[in-house]
């Protein structure tokens, strides 16, 4: 797994556990020895630090100063460092979440790759982030909820991609 461009898990609606699938991956990667990256990219309602408990002191809106220009330092000293060993780049608050194109978006996970294996929580719908994770070569895994109508938006969203 480390050697490819990531993971993009992509929920095909809220509440379909997507955010709970991408801890347990980067858990996974970790515990398996590895070293990964959990990058928050639901812009709209990102619920990490809560899930984690942990505060969300900073946040990818940190970063939109330099989003033309990330390196791995300024990932690094925004990404949070939760006791398991991954570390989290955290959804910006929702009034924060212009600047992250979907150029912007793969920089970031250029940047973030530095850290280890990058695991990307994508937001339903095909946004900005999932288009910017899969053109950077994450692999994508839409995540549907078990109802005709999840499928339904889990299928337009495979066909997009």
């Amino acid at each position: 797994m480390t050697g490819s461009g990531g993971l993009a898990l992509i929920g095909a609606s809220g509440g379909c556990g997507t955010t709970t699938i991408a801890i347990a991956v980067a858990l996974a990667v970790q515990r398996a020895g590895g070293s990964s990256v959990l990058a928050e990219l639901d812009l709209a309602r990102g619920d990490i630090a809560g899930l984690l408990g942990v505060p969300r002191e900073r946040s990818i809106a940190d970063l939109a100063e330099v989003s033309e220009d990330l390196t791995d330092t300024h990932v690094a000293a925004v990404a949070y460092p939760h006791r398991s060993g991954i570390r989290v780049l955290f959804a910006p608050p929702p009034s924060c979440g212009g600047v992250w194109t979907r150029d912007a978006v793969q920089r970031l996970l250029i940047a973030a790759r530095a850290a280890g294996f990058v695991v990307s929580d994508i937001s339903g719908g095909l946004s900005e982030a999932a288009l910017g994770a899969v053109d950077q070569g994450a692999h994508p895994v839409v995540v549907a909820p078990a109802t005709s109508a999840g499928a339904r938006r889990a299928a337009l969203l495979a066909e997009a991609l």
